[in-house]
């Protein structure tokens, strides 16, 4: 598996987008985005860390700030939740964007990022 390691930066930032393509999703289902990732155990403030998920759809996006260093065990894979959404685009040529970032001026350290999962959390047959 192919994993981002952060060894040390000051400036964290992480982003990536997805095509949402209707024949993927089901229509006003409920679906859940988050990074998985680890953390080692020297890693250093990962605290601060603010997630966030939007669409190219004029709406802002839904952040939320969280403490990596509380949240996320050494040496586990966990996944942190960005945000739940309902699938509510029609046709082609949306997107959905997520980031990971912290601006803060003291180096961070100690994150393996594997990638962004995304997971229907609504009972198939219930729209």
């Amino acid at each position: 598996m192919e994993v981002a390691k952060l060894k040390e930066v000051c400036w964290l930032d992480v982003k990536g987008k997805m095509a949402m393509n209707p024949n993927k999703f089901s229509f006003g289902a409920m679906y859940s985005a988050s990074f998985l990732i680890k953390r080692a155990p020297n890693a250093r403030n990962l605290n601060n860390i603010k997630l966030s998920l939007g669409f190219n759809d004029g709406k802002p996006p839904k952040e939320k700030v969280v403490d990596l260093s509380k949240i996320a065990p050494a040496d586990k894979w966990v996944t942190v939740t960005i945000s739940d959404f309902k699938f509510e685009f029609c046709g082609l040529g949306r997107e959905m964007t997520v980031s990971l970032t912290n601006h803060d001026d003291c180096c961070k350290t100690g994150l393996t990022i594997a990638g962004v999962t995304v997971l229907r959390i609504q009972p198939f047959g219930q729209n």
